[in-house]
C-alpha cells in the first residue's frame, strides 16, 4: 500500500528530530502535526488529470501537489474540547473513499482525530528490535523495520482501568523506488506531443521506456527506449481517440512503478 514509510526521496527518519525535518523536507507544514509518529506515501492508481473535472474539488485547476502519491501523517497531541483526555490520534492526508481509492484532486485535510483516551504514560516499554526504528511516545508508538510497522496503542479509560491495543500493518510493495514524474503539452492545433520526465533515482545506467495506450482499443504500445529525459511523438488514428502515455524507468534487471498517466485527444489537421 505505502512505497515509502517514515521516509522521504530525500531522507529517513530516526528521531523525533529528524522526522520534523523529513515532513518539512518533504513540502509540509509544521502546523499540519504534533508530535508525529508514522509518515507514509501511498501511491494515487487512479488517472491524474491536467485539470481537475468540474462538479469536483478543486474543479478547473490543477490536483494539489504531489498528484501521484498521498502524503499521511499520523501524530498524537494532547486531546482538545470534546475529545477524552489524555490524548488523541491525528492524521493528515487526503481522506479515501469507500473503496480505498485516492481522488487525486481532492485536498489534505489537517488534524482529523481517529481515536482519542490514548494514555501519556505506558507501564513498560515496548520493544524494537535492531534494526528498526521506534518514533512517538506514551500511549502510540510505532516500530518500523523496512516495510513492516508494529503499532503500539494503549488507551486510557479512566485511572485504572487501561486498554491495550496492538496491531501490524505491512505495505504491500516492499520498495522505496522512486517512479519518474511526467509532463506533456500538445501543440496546438496539431499532433504532436512533447513528452518530458524528472526521475530522482540512480542516474547510471537508467533507460526510460515511454508507452502510449489507446484505451478505447485496449492497444498499448512502446514508442521510445533510451536514456533521454524527454521524447516527441505524433498521435496517430481517429479523431477523439484518446491516447495515453506513461514512462518506466529501469536500471539493470529492476523496473520503477510506472509514471503518472498524462492523455490528450488528437485533433483533425486540415
Amino acid at each position: 500500500m505505502a512505497k515509502r514509510i517514515n521516509q522521504s526521496q530525500m531522507m529517513k527518519a530516526t528521531d523525533a528530530s529528524s522526522m520534523s525535518s523529513m515532513l518539512t523536507s518533504a513540502g509540509l507544514q509544521a502546523s499540519d502535526w504534533s508530535n508525529p509518529v508514522l509518515y507514509l506515501e501511498i501511491p494515487i492508481t487512479s488517472q491524474v488529470p491536467d485539470i481537475c473535472p468540474a462538479g469536483g474539488p478543486n474543479a478547473g485547476s490543477p490536483p494539489p501537489q504531489p498528484a501521484t502519491y498521498d502524503q499521511v501523517v499520523y501524530d498524537i497531541r494532547p486531546s482538545t474540547q470534546d475529545w477524552l483526555a489524555p490524548n488523541s490520534i491525528h492524521r493528515y492526508g487526503r481522506v479515501p473513499a469507500s473503496d480505498g481509492s485516492i481522488n487525486p484532486c481532492s485536498n489534505p485535510v489537517a488534524s482529523d482525530t481517529l481515536v482519542d483516551a490514548i494514555a501519556a504514560e505506558i507501564d513498560n516499554t515496548p520493544t524494537c528490535p535492531t534494526p528498526g526504528v521506534m518514533m512517538g511516545k506514551g500511549g502510540f508508538q510505532a516500530c518500523v523495520q523496512g516495510s513492516q510497522v508494529n503499532l503500539i496503542m494503549r488507551s486510557q479509560i479512566s485511572d485504572v482501568e487501561i486498554h491495550r491495543l496492538s496491531s501490524t500493518a505491512t505495505s504491500r510493495t516492499g520498495t522505496s523506488q522512486p517512479s519518474p514524474v511526467l509532463t506533456a503539452t500538445q501543440q496546438p492545433g496539431t499532433n504532436q506531443i512533447e513528452l518530458n520526465w524528472q526521475w530522482s533515482g540512480a542516474l547510471s545506467g537508467v533507460t526510460f521506456e515511454v508507452n502510449q495506450e489507446i484505451p478505447s482499443t485496449s492497444q498499448k504500445s512502446k514508442i521510445y527506449t533510451g536514456s533521454d529525459s524527454r521524447n516527441s511523438t505524433e498521435m496517430q488514428g481517429l479523431a477523439g481517440e484518446q491516447h495515453c502515455y506513461t514512462v518506466t524507468a529501469k536500471v539493470g534487471q529492476i523496473s520503477s512503478p510506472e509514471s503518472n498517466k498524462v492523455c490528450f485527444t488528437p485533433v483533425t489537421v486540415y
